[in-house]
């Protein structure tokens, strides 16, 4: 692939900006379209909700780990031992 000179990136970006070609874009039209674009933002499934839901339940679980070492007594007690078990069953079965 050749390089462009200064001068060609100059003219092809004079050429961009009279032309305004974001203002003729309109989007997917077919309903196949705009649900492959609607997944344009999905990377790896990193961002999906079941993944943020984890992430979630697994922050929780994090903070009751961490005030049992601090509070080990709590660890016998009910309303601390707790790590959400209705939230993870329907995580699972998502």
């Amino acid at each position: 692939m050749p390089r462009w000179t200064d001068e060609q990136r100059k003219a092809q970006s004079e050429r961009i900006k009279d032309l305004k070609p974001w203002l003729k874009t309109t989007g997917p039209k077919t309903e196949q379209g705009k649900r492959n674009s609607s997944q344009n933002a999905i990377k790896h499934g990193l961002r999906s909700q079941l993944a943020k839901d984890v992430k979630a339940v697994l922050r929780q679980q994090e903070a009751i780990l961490r005030d049992l070492s601090c509070h080990p007594e709590r660890a016998e007690r009910s309303e601390v031992s707790h790590l959400d078990l209705n939230e993870m069953s329907r995580l699972r079965s998502t």
